[in-house]
């Protein structure tokens, strides 16, 4: 996480994991980039976009996603 200025930070995520420990399963990647915003006390935005790669040795295309994802967060 970065501080760009008071009450905003931009970050970076990054993942690697199999769902099976098994040989033929295919390797995930996960990365993702946001912005998380404090415009005032209590309360919180947040936004990100995140990529889901699988990684195999086959010849066939890869399955790659997307996901846009935002969160608002008030404290009382």
């Amino acid at each position: 996480m970065q501080k760009i200025i008071r009450g905003y930070h931009v970050f970076m995520t990054g993942q690697a994991y199999r769902d099976r420990f098994d040989g033929s399963r295919p390797d995930n990647v996960r990365t993702g980039a946001g912005l998380l915003v404090f415009p005032m006390q209590r309360l919180e935005f947040r936004a990100e976009i995140e990529n889901n790669r699988q990684i195999t040795n086959s010849s066939t295309v890869p399955k790659e996603t997307w996901v846009v994802m935002g969160q608002v967060h008030v404290s009382l």
